[in-house]
């Protein structure tokens, strides 16, 4: 791909991502990415003629943290750059947890029970 921000529309990548995030840590029962990307070539005519050609690249990823029935979340834009945005989201995710304690119950948070093994 051409662009760093559309290395997130492999799989891989953003598998990577996860991985480097979603490890085992005890200050939150659940923690979530949601990826929202796209990579798009656009052509603007006007009067029969080419007026713009323009491309579009854009990643945000959505980090939720949940422990009990609280959950807090934040939207982030992505560079593309694996190492840079796994350290952003975790000092992301760290503030999210942080924030837990301040915020009321919900009494709407359903959990989702556990897989079967």
């Amino acid at each position: 791909m051409s662009s760093t921000q559309g290395a997130y529309l492999d799989p891989a990548a953003f598998d990577a991502l996860a991985a480097a995030l979603l490890g085992a840590d005890a200050s939150a029962d659940r923690t979530s990415l949601y990826l929202r990307a796209e990579d798009s070539e656009f052509l603007r005519f006007n009067q029969a003629r080419l007026r713009q050609a323009t491309q579009v690249q854009q990643a945000y990823v959505t980090l939720a943290v949940e422990r009990g029935k609280r959950r807090a979340e934040s939207t982030l834009s992505l560079t593309g750059q694996t190492d840079a945005d796994a350290q952003r989201l975790r000092q992301e995710r760290a503030l999210l947890i942080g924030q837990l304690d301040l915020i009321a119950d919900d009494p709407w948070l359903t959990v989702p029970p556990p897989a079967a093994h």
